[in-house]
């Protein structure tokens, strides 16, 4: 699974639209579009961020991007 549709999947069954869920993350609504589009990636205190907002621990959203990062190379 890309990273951009875990993010959403998780997004979308909080019934969050991306205002609310960037809002909430404290980022910026076209750049939680863009890591969600992967078109950018995603670092350092967004990753406490985004976990927090979606209700996931570090450590899941960690190993998904390390996933995608992998399958990217």
């Amino acid at each position: 699974m890309k990273l951009g549709d875990f993010l959403i999947q998780k997004r979308l069954a909080k019934r969050m639209g991306q205002n609310e869920a960037a809002d909430s993350m404290k980022i910026d609504r076209s750049r939680l579009s863009r890591i969600e589009r992967g078109t950018v990636k995603i670092y350092g205190d967004e990753i406490s961020r985004v976990a927090r907002v979606l209700d996931i621990s570090e450590i899941e959203l960690l190993r998904i991007i390390n996933e995608y990062r992998e399958g990217c190379d």
